[in-house]
């Protein structure tokens, strides 16, 4: 019998979580939460509580982490989870799934550790075939972890001003009077928190692929705002003919054309294909499914030449729009109070209002003290959340069946956008290594008509008559390229093609095909050079980089059941694109 073990983000609510996926389909999924067995069904747990003169009646695993040692959880760890495996094995409901945290964090001790025991997960009796680890965004679960008698209880800032204090010569009622001071080590507090929840999610990612890796299980990172019965989907055991793709797409640009509240055409119809591909059993891995990296620039503070490099202003930009298509059908938990689900002011300019009603208040300030420590905070934590995103998608596409790479050339683009051509080179090393994994390039012919638009016909000829000196090189193995540019180029022709450079049949057949505009030399080299421009020189073989170019939307969702096929080896065309229109887009050129 195979087994899911997901681990969900810090900050979750498993519970609830648990309710979403057991929802799908009730009769044939039994979830168990490893941490409300050993919260509230073991009796051990209250018993090495009360040892350490803690009775707690409904302890939470702030209290479990805090007041006991590492020893200790891990024993009562492993009690829940074999209460919950016997629990699985009892069960005939074919989708069995453990859910439990991957990392454990100790306040008291400022200490990370995993509970897990390996000895118990490598049992010939529980073949774990999959391993998830859900992640969310830094800034829903800081949120969700200052609530109050959460982990980092916005009380904790009170107490770290005041630790502050201590270890400055400065008297207390001055420094609570100097907002600008006070708001300043407010956001490094705020720095300090979103820091550890960044290095938190981080130590997850690599333990579990090691973990899932040691189990041979499949190994999936999936972020909490994606479908729920896509995921669901994926892991039952019936479903022998799932796989998953990550799609790969440009982000910077859609996000700057994002205008009143109305994201581009591209990003509605991006997430529609989740739903779409649902349908053929594929899992759809989004990039956006996290989206921190959404700083907003300030057109007055980029010009503004008084100070380099101070172009933020502390508010983030909207979210890729993932929740608001599908929100109720995400693995997203989100809290009752939260207002603004954008976090928009989660990280502008505050300060401890000492005494007051609100614990915590903007400060609105045009002080440039506090648009350089702002700014400064910003920088910090783009670098941080840069490196994550290389490290983090990396990993996603190295445990992925195949990559869609989505209008890589749509909204203007002459190029691959860094993100997209970094999944790419993933691919490729991976590819070039051995590893039997496909990729499929989409373009619509009006991005392509764009795209040449923008290059230019000087430019475009110049790598036409390349493309033509490769293609005849290769057809008919002459490898004087000089020779054969002059050739191409129409320079002195007729002489070179009644030298004795050139063998007198090949020099006959050359003249023909390249004033022939339907000849094999003219096609090929088109091929040559749109595979080029359209998968930005991926180097594999064309067997695992296929290219569809279509009309629209429409025509594009109308042949994803031809793209699935492809990529489950039942159809091995890789250039999939109408000759006719093609010719017609690049004519000046040919």
């Amino acid at each position: 019998m195979d087994y899911t073990l997901i681990f969900g983000p810090t900050g979750s609510k498993l519970k609830e979580i648990q309710e979403k996926i057991t929802n799908i389909d009730a009769n044939n999924i039994i979830c168990l939460d490893i941490e409300h067995c050993l919260k509230h069904q073991l009796s051990d747990t209250k018993k090495a509580l009360k040892k350490v003169n803690q009775s707690i009646d409904n302890p939470k695993m702030l209290h479990i982490t805090w007041y006991l040692p590492i020893k200790t959880v891990r024993g009562l760890w492993n009690q829940a989870f074999e209460y919950c495996l016997a629990n699985l094995r009892g069960s005939d409901k074919p989708i069995k799934i453990l859910l439990g945290h991957l990392i454990y964090y100790s306040d008291e001790r400022k200490e990370f550790y995993s509970p897990i025991n390996m000895s118990n997960l490598n049992n010939d009796d529980f073949n774990i075939k999959n391993l998830i680890l859900l992640i969310d965004d830094i800034y829903d679960i800081f949120y969700k972890l200052t609530k109050e008698n959460e982990l980092y209880d916005i009380d904790l800032l009170g107490e770290y001003l005041q630790t502050f204090l201590s270890g400055i010569k400065v008297k207390p009622e001055i420094f609570f009077n100097d907002k600008e001071k006070l708001s300043s080590v407010c956001m490094g507090w705020y720095l300090k928190i979103l820091s550890s929840i960044i290095y938190w999610r981080h130590t997850e990612m690599v333990f579990s692929e090691t973990v899932a890796k040691n189990l041979n299980a499949r190994f999936i990172l999936y972020g909490v705002k994606q479908l729920t019965e896509a995921l669901v989907n994926y892991i039952d055991p019936r479903n022998s003919n799932s796989f998953i793709l990550y799609l790969s797409h440009i982000i910077s640009e859609a996000r700057r054309k994002f205008k009143n509240g109305n994201w581009p055409e591209f990003v509605e119809n991006q997430i529609n294909l989740i739903q779409e591909l649902l349908k053929d059993q594929c899992l759809l891995i989004m990039p956006t499914a996290i989206d921190e990296l959404r700083f907003q620039e300030d057109e007055n503070l980029k010009n503004d030449k008084t100070y380099n490099d101070i172009k933020y202003n502390g508010k983030l930009n909207s979210r890729w729009p993932l929740i608001k298509e599908y929100k109720e059908r995400t693995l997203f938990i989100q809290p009752e109070d939260l207002k603004d689900i954008e976090h928009v002011n989660i990280i502008t300019p505050k300060y401890w209002n000492f005494g007051g009603k609100e614990k915590i208040v903007e400060y609105n300030t045009d002080s440039n003290y506090i648009k350089i420590s702002e700014n400064i905070i910003i920088n910090i934590l783009i670098q941080e959340i840069e490196n994550q995103i290389s490290s983090r998608d990396h990993q996603i596409v190295s445990n992925v069946d195949g990559l869609l790479i989505y209008r890589p050339l749509c909204l203007g683009k002459v190029e691959f956008s860094s993100g997209v051509d970094s999944e790419k080179k993933s691919f490729e090393d991976q590819v070039n290594s051995g590893i039997e994994k496909k990729s499929a390039f989409i373009h619509f012919y009006d991005d392509i008509k764009e795209f040449v638009k923008k290059k230019g016909e000087d430019k475009l000829q110049e790598e036409i008559i390349n493309a033509k000196i490769m293609t005849i090189s290769d057809k008919y193995k002459i490898k004087d390229f000089k020779l054969l540019e002059n050739i191409v180029r129409k320079k002195t022709r007729k002489k070179l093609l009644t030298s004795g450079g050139i063998d007198i049949g090949k020099r006959k057949k050359i003249k023909e095909e390249l004033e022939d505009e339907n000849s094999s030399i003219n096609i090929e080299s088109l091929n040559l050079l749109l595979r080029n421009y359209l998968t930005e020189m991926i180097f594999v073989e064309s067997e695992y980089a296929s290219i569809w170019v279509f009309d629209s939307f429409m025509d594009f969702k109308n042949s994803l059941n031809n793209i699935i096929c492809y990529f489950k080896g039942k159809n091995k065309d890789y250039n999939n694109w109408d000759l006719k229109k093609i010719k017609d887009i690049f004519k000046f050129s040919l």
